[in-house]
């Protein structure tokens, strides 16, 4: 590290800006920056007083040695120094296996950093799921779905989708927060749905996406009403909403 590497990093780490250091020191702000970015150097008097307000050695300043530490790396030496060999074997542990990863994968940066969902879609099957894309109502409800509305969806296969019997569209927002309008979710058909958990239920032939109260189908959005049921209600439940489908869950030609 040069000078004004080890000069920013020490400010930094003493949380002062420029100009706060600069009027500790009774020097102009522009000083500071020019030290930073090495410029020119201060005098002997002016690294004295420097090293004082940030707690560092002159000689840590001016050793220009590329392999001298930063205080990060010292920092993390001192603690690694007062672990115990169980600690210390750990850290170790980590430090061989993220060395391997960098010579094999290199740095991790925005655009090679993937999630799980893509990671197991990487290396997995598709499979394809009946998808309703005329939607299951979060509103007013709409008529009982069949057949000849539905189309496949190819989905990668993951321990999520494999639990998945079909997809419905959901069209309304009355159970938001947690599903939106124009959501598609996953439906498995064979589990029950308990109370206070979300299912796709017909009522009188009209479907919806509702969690299941005592006697009421149950809208999360507050600004929705609940839907009443009563002995004489004709009322099935398709199955039980286990997630909602992401881009990075579809299957790429």
């Amino acid at each position: 590290m040069t000078f004004g590497e080890k000069l920013r990093e020490s400010r930094k780490t003493s949380n002062l800006t420029q100009k706060q250091l600069a009027d500790k020191i009774g020097a102009k702000h522009n000083s500071v920056s020019d030290w930073e970015n090495d410029k020119n150097k201060p005098d002997p008097d002016t690294i004295e007083l420097l090293c004082g307000i940030l707690g560092i050695s002159p000689n840590y300043l001016l050793n220009s040695n590329s392999d001298d530490f930063s205080l990060c790396e010292k920092e993390i030496i001192k603690k690694y120094r007062a672990l115990d060999d169980h600690g210390k074997d750990m850290v170790d542990t980590v430090l061989d296996k993220e060395t391997k990863r960098i010579q094999q994968f290199g740095n991790l940066t925005d655009t090679n950093v993937i999630t799980l969902v893509e990671y197991e879609a990487s290396r997995a099957a598709s499979r394809l799921l009946p998808y309703w894309e005329v939607g299951v109502s979060a509103g007013n409800g709409i008529y009982q779905l069949n057949d000849t509305t539905s189309v496949m969806l190819d989905l990668w296969e993951t321990n999520l989708t494999r639990q998945a019997d079909f997809i419905i569209r959901i069209s309304g927002n009355s159970m938001e927060p947690d599903y939106h309008d124009d959501d598609k979710v996953l439906v498995n058909r064979k589990v029950n749905v308990e109370l206070g958990e979300v299912g796709i239920f017909v009522k009188n032939g009209e479907t919806y996406i509702k969690e299941l109260g005592n006697n009421e189908l149950i809208s999360r959005n507050p600004e929705y009403d609940n839907i009443p049921v009563h002995d004489f209600d004709n009322v099935v439940c398709m199955g039980k909403v286990i997630g909602t489908v992401t881009d990075s869950m579809i299957a790429k030609a």
